[in-house]
């Protein structure tokens, strides 16, 4: 598992490459592809550092950005209907209702790790060509459910918390 002082020891272009035409980074595929063993192997050790390095690129304005794709979102997760992705929706929906919080809130960089990842993991998700194209029935969305699942699993405490204190009635602060 890759720890807060290697964090800053990995190099954001080892995984992402500026794609001109749409704005966007595209992952490097020699890196993280199927030969690097991710998502593929399961280890968990690369599947942080892809979490760790994407994250490290999140900023305010993206959170701004990913909640104005909120529906988007909502939509790609309700189309979900693979066997064993129950998760990736509930999940999904703790993580965008703290992200659509953190956004009215305008949060000042650098984010909190949880926002951060969350944000990494949601932008992930509303790609259409990522490491598995989503487009592919029965597996487009697996690199996402790993991906969304990981960064979940790495700071839910933080993603519960909202939920919790809203059901309680409690003006939330995160």
């Amino acid at each position: 598992m890759i720890n807060e002082s290697e964090k800053g020891q990995i190099q954001c272009d080892d995984v992402t490459s500026d794609n001109s035409l749409s704005g966007q980074p595209e992952f490097n595929s020699r890196l993280f592809g199927a030969s690097s063993g991710w998502p593929f192997s399961g280890e968990i050790a690369q599947i942080d550092k892809f979490i760790i390095v994407g994250s490290s690129q999140i900023r305010s304005a993206d959170l701004q950005i990913i909640n104005e794709k909120s529906q988007q979102v909502h939509e790609k997760i309700y189309l979900i209907r693979e066997q064993g992705l129950n998760d990736l929706k509930r999940q999904t929906r703790l993580i965008m209702q703290t992200i659509e919080f953190a956004a009215r809130l305008q949060f000042e960089d650098p984010l909190p790790t949880y926002l951060a990842e969350g944000g990494f993991a949601m932008q992930y998700l509303i790609r259409e060509e990522d490491l598995i194209p989503d487009l592919i029935p029965g597996i487009g969305l697996i690199d996402d459910a790993i991906l969304v699942k990981r960064a979940f699993y790495r700071n839910e405490a933080d993603f519960l918390r909202l939920e919790i204190l809203l059901g309680r009635g409690v003006p939330p602060q995160i």
